[in-house]
């Protein structure tokens, strides 16, 4: 396994959440949606907070691909829906990203070890 499980789980719920909360919002059943968009912020802020925990801070691009999205969340009226639907493709990304830089990082621990055992063998 590359990632802890939870990682993906958390990701998955993250997007079921809001795709219950979005689909009432749709159908225009605000005391529910309402209910949901808590339970989505809720799930979305636990997951935010899981991957920080396991893959520590997130790499310059990964960051820059977060906040451009957030950036599409202060729009409303017309162009509500596209733009919303922006911030959810950048949201995504950036948790594949964010997933990737744990890996990233994951793998120079390794070969820093490595080399500093061979450095360690040779130096005998």
């Amino acid at each position: 396994r590359r990632h802890p499980q939870l990682l993906a789980l958390f990701a998955f719920l993250a997007a079921l959440a809001s795709t219950f909360y979005h689909l009432f919002q749709s159908m225009g059943m605000r005391i529910v949606a309402e209910t949901l968009s808590y339970i989505d912020h809720g799930v979305a802020i636990a997951a935010g907070m899981y991957f920080l925990h396991k893959c520590g801070l997130p790499r310059l691009g990964t960051t820059i691909l977060g906040f451009s999205g957030l950036s599409f969340l202060a729009f409303y009226g017309d162009f509500y829906a596209p733009l919303h639907s922006i911030w959810h493709v950048c949201s995504a990304g950036a948790i594949v990203s964010w997933a990737n830089d744990r890996l990233i990082r994951r793998q120079r621990y390794i070969g820093r070890e490595l080399a500093s055992k061979r450095r360690a063998r040779l130096s005998k």
